[in-house]
């Protein structure tokens, strides 16, 4: 709102300056500038208008100083909500990408629940195929488990002797 109105004032201040340059050339054109009996030459009207020219840029360039110093007292204000605009998106972003990271975990989290679940049916499955697997064997190889068993014992036995030799 400051900036507007510094702005606008600013503008009407350079459209003043114009109207008045516009009538001093125009007065200056019609009407003499020496009246009277003083004698009157081209190096005075010269420095008349130089002087009030130069009086009119001294004028636009305080207004323009007043206008920039207006802008200045409300950048810092303007640069702040730009900021937190920009901050608040971010954090915005990070959220969502941080909800998006929880949603996903907790379908992860279902599908380990769901696993867990099946995982006591499948080790029973699992023990039962043994069992069927060791009968049928058994079934069609009668006495292939004791002589396993017996083939175990000698290999300890063997194992043992060589331990004790290589002690020795």
């Amino acid at each position: 709102m400051v900036t507007r109105t510094a702005r606008a004032t600013y503008y009407i201040a350079i459209c003043v300056f114009l109207m008045c340059l516009v009538v001093l050339v125009v007065k200056m054109t019609f009407w003499p500038v020496c009246g009277g009996g003083s004698p009157c030459d081209g190096w005075t009207v010269a420095g008349l208008v130089a002087a009030i020219l130069g009086v009119s840029t001294a004028f636009l360039g305080i207004l323009g100083a007043v206008a920039l110093a207006a802008w200045w007292t409300s950048l810092d204000k303007r640069v702040e909500a730009h900021v937190t605009h920009l901050f608040t998106a971010q954090v915005q972003a990070v959220q969502d990408t941080i909800n998006q990271l929880k949603e996903r975990a907790d379908e992860l989290r279902g599908k380990v629940d769901a696993i867990e679940t099946i995982i006591p049916e499948l080790e029973l499955r699992i023990n039962a195929a043994q069992e069927s697997a060791t009968r049928a064997f058994e079934v069609n190889m009668p006495g292939y488990s004791h002589s396993l068993e017996s083939q175990r014992k000698q290999n300890e036995i063997r194992d043992t002797r060589h331990t004790r030799e290589s002690e020795q």
